[in-house]
């Protein structure tokens, strides 16, 4: 029923754990896609042998993790494909929710679930049962708010939709968000409010990478801060016609940037992203907005404080969020 497709690159350290986290799902129709982008550790040798006669070992030269998800559609069996990338894992119930989602909207285009943080230790917290919510979703507008509806590692897309609008593009980050991007402008996009995933952190993983990709960025437009943003914002201009929420959704990625950058205390870029959100910032955004007006080296000493004191403005949003919606 699912294609579950696992892109590889030197993950030799936390690839079993996501593959075993896969073989242990409750729900067992799917065959398991792992995508060797050239890596150089051992990594797929380590799995254990012999391997799950479902899970199937694709091999090619290093080309990227979108060219290694789209090797993964490829060879893909089912029409439903789920994405997990190596240094994450899924909870039992992960699949079983995902279909639940699958047979309510069947002509959705993108499904997905939501996920918990580890901090970056790699430790995490069980989310408690709960009775999700399962709804159509205006994507642009949840990627606006908090928590996000989805990510790639608990996303999944119908083969139909992704032949419709193209395959991941060929960028360095950014790929998965910005071919979600394309599908929730070209059809339904579904969602479960259930936690069903572990975004792993300190792994070296796209969201620390993105550290480096928007180092002396100081972008002169939002549309150079991510690919996503950046086709959003053609079609807007292609077509003259705006998705709900299109300003939330780019002030989020505004404010990704400006994470990146006050955790490396790039003050010019800081500075560069005042005149690119779209409305008014919010508590967390602008105190770290104003450590972007102090010296190099001043900046340098509190980014770290200010950075913790933004994350707890931002989790007490989180935590009144779910008391409202009533989610765990």
């Amino acid at each position: 029923m699912f294609s579950v497709v696992i892109p590889v690159f030197n993950a030799r350290r936390t690839l079993g754990r996501a593959v075993r986290s896969v073989l242990e799902q409750s729900f067992q129709d799917f065959e398991l896609v792992v995508v060797d982008d050239g890596s150089t550790d051992g990594g797929i040798a380590a799995l254990s042998e012999p391997l799950d006669p479902r899970v199937v070992v694709v091999r090619q030269e290093n080309a990227g993790e979108g060219a290694a998800r789209n090797r993964g559609i490829a060879v893909a069996s089912h029409e439903w494909i789920a994405f997990l990338d190596a240094d994450d894992l899924w909870f039992p119930e992960h699949l079983a929710e995902l279909d639940r989602v699958r047979q309510r909207f069947p002509d959705a285009g993108l499904i997905g679930t939501r996920y918990v943080d580890s901090d970056f230790a790699g430790r995490y917290d069980v989310p408690p049962p709960a009775d999700p919510t399962i709804a159509l979703v205006r994507y642009f507008e949840e990627v606006g708010r908090r928590p996000l509806p989805l990510c790639a590692s608990t996303a999944a897309v119908r083969r139909s939709a992704v032949d419709r609008v193209g395959g991941f593009a060929d960028h360095a980050l950014g790929a998965d968000s910005e071919l979600f991007a394309r599908l929730a402008l070209s059809g339904p996009v579904a969602t479960s409010t259930r936690r069903t995933a572990v975004y792993v952190h300190g792994t070296g993983g796209a969201m620390e990478s993105a550290r480096a990709r928007w180092k002396g960025a100081r972008p002169a437009s939002a549309a150079d801060i991510a690919p996503a943003v950046a086709t959003v914002l053609e079609h807007v201009a292609a077509t003259g016609t705006s998705p709900s929420g299109l300003d939330d959704y780019v002030d989020r990625y505004v404010g990704w940037c400006l994470r990146a950058s006050v955790q490396i205390a790039d003050v010019e870029t800081i500075r560069s992203l005042r005149r690119l959100y779209r409305l008014r910032p919010g508590p967390a955004d602008r105190l770290l907005l104003t450590v972007g007006r102090l010296p190099p080296s001043l900046a340098s000493a509190v980014r770290r404080p200010a950075s913790r004191l933004a994350r707890a403005i931002e989790r007490a949003g989180v935590r009144r969020g779910r008391r409202r919606q009533g989610v765990a």
